[in-house]
């Protein structure tokens, strides 16, 4: 399979949400400093976190043959990164991302039985955008529970995607 990605980037995500996860519990718990410090000690792993995600997203994308693409992988990752904008492109990039899959099995006669991928892609685009907007409010126990179901979500819809990915790429090439 050329998307070697998966593991990694489920490590590291899993790896800098629980970063994340640690520093709100601190923040909360009015330990604001040592907070500070797990974040400054870690922030390489959370910069390592997105790349690794930014590549698997990308070469999800990627597995789309060209007709069944909504858009680019290039723009599907990198409008994700423009601020305020990016709130409305998670709603393309993650269901979208689904969907071009779907078509490109659906044309090709293959049967996936993974029913619940668009539903997990719009559960992770609402995700990514509640993560986003809790970053300008005090740090409260909804960022915790945000964070940890987001962790959970991402899995869930990466590890389904990598079988519609491995699908095409068998059917495909």
């Amino acid at each position: 399979m050329r998307n070697n990605y998966l593991i990694p980037a489920l490590v590291l995500y899993f790896l800098g949400s629980s970063i994340i996860v640690l520093f709100s519990i601190l923040t909360l718990v009015g330990e604001d400093e040592k907070a500070g410090l797990v974040l400054l000690f870690t922030l390489p792993i959370l910069v390592i976190d997105i790349v690794f995600w930014s590549i698997l997203h990308y070469s999800c994308w990627q597995a789309i043959p060209e007709k069944y693409r909504a858009t680019t992988p290039g723009k599907a990752v990198g409008f994700l990164f423009v601020p305020l904008f990016n709130l409305y492109w998670a709603f393309i990039s993650f269901p979208s991302l689904v969907i071009g899959l779907q078509r490109a099995e659906k044309k090709r006669n293959i049967v996936n039985k993974n029913h619940n991928s668009y539903k997990l892609g719009v559960a992770y685009a609402i995700l990514f955008v509640l993560r986003w907007l809790l970053v300008f409010l005090p740090i409260s126990i909804l960022d915790i529970v945000v964070d940890i179901l987001d962790v959970v979500v991402y899995m869930l819809f990466y590890i389904s995607i990598n079988s519609y990915v491995k699908t095409i790429e068998k059917n495909y090439r």
